[in-house]
C-alpha cells in the first residue's frame, strides 16, 4: 500500500479520483495543515485535541492556535533572516509591487508562526519556505489575475468559494472534479490560485479564524472528469507550500467505497489531530441524519447552500446548488473592493517613499493570544528576566523589538514538542 500512496494523482489507477487521492496523499503524508510526514502536530502541546471553541467546531481547526514563547523568538529571528534576504542584491526591489506583502511580513500577523510550524520551528527549512513563496508570490504574481481572465474556467462551479460557514465564520473552498470544463491546465491552475488566495485573504484579515473548511464533491466523480497528473501535482503544491498550516477541515462527501474503505486503513496512521480534521460524509444526509447532525456541527445549519451538497442543479454540467450569475456576481463585487484597497495602498506607499522591506513593525506582539509572554519580554514587574531561550554564549544575542525577542539559534535546531495525554499518534 505504501508505494500506492506514494503515488499521489496515479492517471492510470480506474478506481480513486486522482484530484482527491492527491488531497488524501497529502493529508497522509503531510499531515492536513501541511506539516511534514513524521512531524507530530504542535497544536496538542498547547491545546486538547477535543477542546472545543464557542461555537462547537474543534478549535485548532478554525483558527492559529496561541504561540508559546520559543515559537515567538523564532519568529523573531525568522523575520530578521527574511528582510536580510528580500534587501539582499538578488531580490531588492522585485517585491516592490506586491500589494499584499505588507499583510503577509506583518509582525502582528500569522504567516511567520505557520511557517515555522509548517517546518517543526526549524528556522533553515522555514526560511526556505518562506522565501520560495515570497519568490513565487513575484513570478507568479496572482494579485493581476481578474474574474474577466478565469470566468470561462468557472462557469461550472469546480472550485470556488462557498461564502464564510455560519458556526465560525471560516471560509469554504468547494472542489468539484466532475465538473471539469478545460484542458488548459495554466488557465486551470490560475483559477484555483485566484480562489484558494481569496480564501487566504479572509483568513488572514480575520484574527479570529486563520483556518478554512474544504468540501470536495464526490458523489458524481467520473474518470473522464478526473484532472491529470500535472494538475493534481499542481493543486497539492498550491495548498501545501503556498499556504501551510491554513486547512482546518476536509469533508469528503460521498466518495466512491473503496475510496471511503482506503481512508479508514490510513487513519491509523495519522495523528489524532490530523484524523480529527478528515471527514468522509457517506450514506444518509437528509435532514435529522447523523450525517447532518455532524455537518451542521461543523459548518452550520446552512452547511448545503455553503457546499451544495443534495442541491438541485441547474444543468448536469453544473455542480449542484451552483448558480454562476450570482456566485461570479459576488466575486466581481469583491474584487473591486480588492482592487480599491491596491489603490489605496499604492498611494500610500508613494506617500511613505520606503520599501516593503523597511515596514514599519507594529507595537504589538501578535495579534493571537500568546502564551507565557511575560517569560520573553520580562517578569509581571516589568523587570527584565533572563530567557531560557539564548544562553549566554559568544554569537547569542537577545533583542527586544516589537515585543518578541531576536534570538540566534542553532537554525537546524527543531522544537521538540511535549507529549500530550489526548495524543496518541504514531
Amino acid at each position: 500500500m505504501d508505494s500506492f500512496v506514494s503515488n499521489p494523482a496515479n492517471e492510470s489507477h480506474p478506481i480513486f479520483p486522482p484530484a482527491a487521492f492527491a488531497t488524501l496523499h497529502f493529508l497522509r503524508s503531510r499531515g492536513a495543515d501541511g506539516t511534514a510526514r513524521g512531524e507530530r502536530d504542535r497544536a496538542v502541546t498547547r491545546v486538547d485535541a477535543r477542546e472545543m471553541t464557542p461555537t462547537g467546531d474543534l478549535e485548532y481547526t478554525v483558527k492559529t492556535l496561541p504561540a508559546s514563547a520559543e515559537e515567538i523568538a523564532r519568529c523573531g529571528t525568522l523575520r530578521r533572516r527574511v528582510h536580510e534576504w528580500l534587501a539582499s542584491p538578488d531580490r531588492a526591489g522585485k517585491h516592490e509591487d506586491d500589494p499584499e506583502l505588507d499583510e503577509i511580513l506583518d509582525p502582528s500577523g500569522d504567516a511567520w508562526i505557520r511557517f515555522l510550524r509548517a517546518r517543526n520551528g526549524n528556522i533553515d527549512k522555514a526560511f526556505k519556505m518562506m522565501s520560495n513563496h515570497l519568490a513565487w508570490r513575484c513570478d507568479y504574481r496572482p494579485w493581476t489575475i481578474t474574474p474577466a481572465e478565469i470566468e470561462h474556467q468557472n462557469v461550472t462551479g469546480k472550485v470556488r468559494m462557498g461564502g464564510l460557514d455560519s458556526r465560525d465564520g471560516r471560509p469554504v473552498l468547494v472542489f468539484d472534479d466532475s465538473k471539469e470544463n478545460s484542458k488548459d491546465h495554466a488557465m486551470q491552475l490560475r483559477s484555483l490560485v485566484y480562489h484558494v488566495c481569496r480564501v487566504d485573504r479572509a483568513c488572514r484579515r480575520n484574527p479570529n479564524l486563520g483556518k478554512y473548511l474544504l468540501f470536495i464533491h464526490l458523489r458524481d466523480f467520473k474518470l473522464s472528469k478526473a484532472p491529470g497528473r500535472k494538475q493534481s501535482t499542481n493543486t497539492l503544491s498550491l495548498l501545501q507550500d503556498q499556504f501551510p498550516e491554513r486547512l482546518g477541515r476536509a469533508i469528503l462527501y460521498k466518495p466512491p467505497t473503496v475510496f471511503a474503505a482506503m481512508l479508514s486503513m490510513v487513519k491509523p496512521f495519522m495523528t489524532e489531530v490530523t484524523r480529527n480534521k478528515i471527514i468522509a460524509v457517506t450514506g444518509n444526509v437528509d435532514a435529522g441524519s447523523k450525517n447532518d447532525s455532524k455537518m451542521r456541527g461543523i459548518a452550520g445549519d446552512d452547511w448545503r447552500e455553503l457546499t451544495g451538497a443534495t442541491m438541485p442543479q441547474s444543468s448536469p454540467e453544473i455542480s449542484p446548488g451552483y448558480d454562476h450569475a450570482r456566485a461570479w456576481a459576488e466575486v466581481v463585487r469583491e474584487h473591486a473592493e480588492e482592487e480599491e484597497r491596491r489603490r489605496a495602498w499604492a498611494e500610500s506607499r508613494a506617500g511613505r517613499g520606503r520599501s516593503h522591506h523597511e515596514f514599519a513593525r507594529s507595537d504589538s506582539v501578535s495579534s493571537m493570544d500568546v502564551s507565557n509572554k511575560a517569560a520573553v519580554v520580562g517578569g509581571p514587574a516589568g523587570g527584565k528576566k533572563k530567557s531560557k531561550l539564548a544562553p549566554e554564549e559568544p554569537g547569542s544575542r537577545r533583542t527586544s523589538h516589537d515585543g518578541s525577542v531576536d534570538v540566534f539559534f542553532d537554525a537546524k535546531e527543531t522544537i521538540k514538542p511535549v507529549k500530550s495525554k489526548s495524543w496518541f499518534g504514531f
